[in-house]
C-alpha cells in the first residue's frame, strides 16, 4: 500500500506524516518532501504553457513534522519566461522557500530523435536498499526505493 508523505487538510494546509522524517532528528523532515511540497504548490499557479526549467529550494530552519502551510505565487510573467515562488510556514513561521524559472513550451521544433538506449540492468536485477537501517520510519528507508547499478 502506498502511504502519503502529507495528508492534505485544505487547499494550502498539509499534515506531515512520519514518512517525511529525516536522518538528523525524529522531529524534523528530510529535505526531499518539503521541496516536493513546494513544487506541488507551484503547479497550482501560473501559465500551463510553461514548464519548469530550474527549481531551487532554501531551508530557513529545520522543517518540523507538523501541519504546514504551503503557498505559491507568480512574481514575474512574460511571453517566454515566468518566475514562481513558494514558501512553507509552520504556525506562521517561514521554514522553507523555493524559486522556479519556467519557460514557454515550443511546439514543432525540428529536432532529431533521441536514440533509445537499453539499460545495462533492469531495476529488479539491481541491489535494493540504502545500505543501512533505521530504528524508526523515515523518508530515506521507507518512502524511497533505492536500486544500485554497477559502478555506483
Amino acid at each position: 500500500m502506498v502511504r502519503p508523505l502529507y495528508e492534505q487538510i485544505d487547499a494550502t494546509t498539509f499534515r506531515s506524516t512520519e514518512l517525511t522524517t529525516g536522518p538528523w532528528s525524529p522531529d524534523a523532515q528530510h529535505g526531499g518532501p518539503p521541496a516536493a511540497l513546494m513544487a506541488h504548490a507551484m503547479e497550482s499557479v501560473g501559465t500551463p504553457a510553461m514548464f519548469t526549467a530550474r527549481f531551487t529550494a532554501e531551508f530557513l530552519r529545520p522543517v518540523p513534522i507538523a501541519e504546514i502551510e504551503a503557498t505559491a505565487a507568480v512574481v514575474r510573467t512574460g511571453r517566454r519566461v515566468e518566475i514562481v515562488t513558494a514558501s512553507l510556514a509552520v504556525d506562521g513561521t517561514p521554514v522553507a522557500a523555493a524559486h522556479a524559472l519556467r519557460i514557454r513550451r515550443h511546439e514543432g521544433l525540428d529536432l532529431p530523435p533521441v536514440p533509445a538506449v537499453a539499460p545495462s540492468r533492469l531495476p529488479d536485477e539491481c541491489t535494493s536498499g540504502v545500505g543501512f537501517t533505521w530504528d524508526s520510519v523515515s523518508f530515506v528507508t521507507d518512502a524511497l526505493d533505492v536500486r544500485f547499478i554497477e559502478g555506483s
